[in-house]
């Protein structure tokens, strides 16, 4: 069946058949769009790094300005727009440009400009894609993270300021999505753990300001004024503190190995007291099918990563069913390349 669809006097035929031929255009513009999905992501780092989007969210520019702005011959500044107007992020009239609404949201989203520029290493990382695929690469990657590799002791404070600015500027859809609808019953206190600089954690004293709130990580204090108190440690190699009603962790288990999770997971039960609640969010394969944002993306991020990989939510649960969790809840989230979520109970 595939070899005669494959057939090129088949596609010919098909491409002149009235209802068949828009099937078939339909494929053939969907096989092309992969094809050229890297020169996309091109596009939008060169809107990125010369600001472009950044300016237009002030205000429209003409062609001539953004040239002369970003130090770009004018022939090429409108290739570019063009292409981000091909793109949807960018809108032309006559010599004007501006953003698109697909622009302004991008231009809006707290730190996804940074994320964009931050790409660069996994591209980088994919450029030999088979060698690659094959394991035969030593993925820059997994530099950028230098956490996953330590016990937290040889971790200078340049590095971990690195990777937690980044975590942060990130953070805002997360928590939303993480919080929206949540029930923490009576709970009183909230442990996050990996939490970094503890934007997410600001984000749950927002949300319910009676909690007293604290982070289990091996940042330092970061600042001065932080509003929740700070447990310096890892959980690769210490205990977790104890008698928190609510233990999360955001955006830490596709960071790490199974033994490393499964060993995270079983310090979390222990610690948390009888009928604490444990939340997990963070992106996660499609199941039982595919997706481009669980299964492109992040899976292979978290590949060049080195030391993690991205689970679907039936693989969590059943590491969380082993070590005894109960009344495991999945919530798909509304924006799944953003995150999803799993809560449970200790019983």
């Amino acid at each position: 069946m595939f070899k005669l669809i494959a057939t090129p006097s088949l596609q010919n035929r098909a491409s002149r058949l009235p209802i068949i031929n828009r099937f078939a255009r339909r494929d053939g513009e969907a096989v092309f769009d992969i094809m050229m999905g890297f020169i996309n992501s091109q596009v939008l780092m060169a809107l990125v790094r010369l600001n472009i989007i950044e300016h237009l969210s002030k205000q429209s520019a003409d062609l001539t300005e953004l040239a002369d702005l970003c130090d770009v011959p004018q022939d090429r500044m409108k290739i570019l727009c063009r292409a981000g107007v091909a793109l949807g992020l960018l809108k032309i009239c006559k010599s004007r440009v501006r953003l698109s609404r697909k622009g302004a949201v991008f231009a809006a989203v707290p730190g996804l400009a940074q994320l964009v520029d931050h790409h660069e290493i996994l591209y980088r990382d994919l450029t030999q894609a088979k060698d690659f695929f094959r394991g035969s690469t030593d993925p820059a990657l997994a530099g950028f993270w230098p956490y996953v590799f330590t016990q937290g002791n040889d971790l200078d404070a340049a590095e971990a300021a690195r990777y937690s600015q980044l975590m942060t500027d990130t953070q805002s859809l997360v928590a939303h999505d993480t919080l929206d609808g949540l029930n923490i019953g009576s709970a009183k206190s909230w442990l996050d753990v990996g939490g970094g600089s503890g934007a997410f954690i600001g984000h749950v004293a927002q949300k319910f300001p009676h909690l007293d709130c604290a982070v289990f990580d091996i940042v330092p204090k970061l600042s001065p004024d932080e509003s929740f108190e700070r447990h310096v440690g890892s959980f690769k190699t210490e205990s977790l503190p104890a008698a928190y009603d609510v233990i999360s962790v955001i955006r830490v288990l596709y960071d790490h190995n199974d033994t490393t999770v499964q060993n995270l997971l079983g310090k979390i039960y222990t610690a948390l007291p009888k009928d604490g609640q444990f939340i997990v969010s963070e992106p996660m394969l499609g199941h039982p099918s595919p997706t481009p944002a669980g299964d492109v993306y992040f899976a292979i991020y978290t590949l060049a990563m080195q030391t993690g990989k991205t689970r679907s939510s039936s693989e969590i649960i059943e590491i969380m069913k082993d070590i005894g969790f109960s009344d495991i809840k999945f919530k798909p989230g509304n924006r799944p390349f953003v995150t999803s979520t799993i809560t449970a109970r200790k019983k």
